[in-house]
């Protein structure tokens, strides 16, 4: 399990310590990346499910399958995560059994639907880029960075084309596109 654990850890699954730590990160809306930048990079398909927190203190509690598209073995997580400042929360990431996701379902908050999408990884300047394409759009796609700092300096992956940064703006949030419809003009 340590083995797998480091692996997890270093795809962004799961932090080195398999304890919570907090996660900086800045988000953008890309336009789809070409086919020869996205079969470099290592995926997953990933169904993310949001359920009732087990505290009303502004936490998020959400479970997901990833499963390499390459093949491979489904990992199931749930992650609970509290929001610190528009770049960072505190996350807590665990890995968790088939059966623990299967009854951690049954708290599916109702008026919410499944995110589905693939991410890929991209490494790039000493960071991982991880670049999420959503069934419901075809010309773009969110990318974000998790840095060390708030204030961290980094460059954009040759090839990518940003449309804008969506840091700060929670339509682009999944827990936002798990209730709306996201229309193409967001």
């Amino acid at each position: 399990m340590k083995k797998d654990h480091n692996l997890f850890a270093a795809m962004g699954i799961l932090s080195s310590s398999g304890n919570g730590h907090i996660e900086t990160e800045r988000k953008f809306l890309i336009r789809m990346p070409s086919h020869d930048i996205l079969d470099m990079c290592e995926g997953s398909y990933i169904v993310q499910t949001y359920i009732t927190p087990e505290d009303s203190e502004g936490t998020t509690d959400r479970i997901r399958s990833r499963t390499p598209i390459r093949g491979g073995e489904t990992v199931f997580l749930r992650t609970k995560k509290k929001r610190i400042s528009e770049l960072s929360s505190y996350e807590e990431d665990v890995i968790i059994s088939k059966d623990e996701y299967d009854e951690l379902l049954k708290r599916r908050i109702p008026d919410m639907v499944d995110i589905i999408k693939k991410r890929y990884l991209l490494p790039f300047g000493g960071l991982i880029f991880e670049i999420d394409i959503y069934p419901f759009w075809h010309d773009r796609a969110i990318m974000e960075v998790e840095l060390p700092k708030e204030d961290t300096p980094f460059e954009i992956p040759p090839g990518i084309e940003i449309i804008r940064e969506v840091t700060g703006d929670s339509r682009y949030k999944n827990k936002s596109l798990a209730r709306s419809v996201p229309y193409d003009d967001i």
